[in-house]
């Protein structure tokens, strides 16, 4: 919905932020991601996660590539990310790719941990990890609580 845009907005620049200094985050404004969803809601699928009607956090999906997994910073380590992570493969149960720099060792240490490898390509800074569903294990299905923005 259109309408929760501002709040993912901030969301992400929140989460954003939260990664410290390693990353410069200062062109990263709200305004800019704001335009930015309100352009990929035509391409991309965008998800949100709601707790008691305010989000928590997001996906957003395009082809197979997990383009954005945040989470609000003070709602982390409370397993929001892995359903979300969960949701996004229920979505592509063919696979994902998530593209990680090599500066966000807590992003890598998360995609890791949800089944993701690394690939051995590097685009630049940007190790390539996939994902793939084990093809003994049943489809996995997400639990509520989530609401697609955009896309198919």
């Amino acid at each position: 919905m259109k309408a929760d845009i501002p709040r993912l907005a901030q969301v992400f620049v929140a989460s954003q932020r939260a990664y410290g200094n390693s990353v410069d985050h200062s062109g990263v404004t709200v305004d800019r991601v704001m335009a930015w969803m309100l352009n990929a809601l035509v391409l991309d699928e965008i998800w949100a996660l709601k707790v008691g009607g305010d989000p928590v956090g997001l996906f957003a999906l395009t082809n197979r590539e997990l383009d954005i997994l945040d989470v609000r910073p003070d709602m982390r380590r409370l397993g929001y990310g892995a359903r979300l992570m969960e949701a996004a493969k229920v979505q592509r149960p063919q696979g994902l790719i998530a593209k990680v720099g090599r500066n966000r060792g807590i992003a890598r240490s998360f995609v890791t941990r949800q089944g993701f490898r690394s690939t051995g390509e590097w685009e630049g800074d940007v190790e390539v990890l996939e994902w793939r569903r084990d093809p003994i294990a049943p489809a996995g299905r997400h639990k509520g609580g989530l609401t697609l923005l955009a896309g198919s």
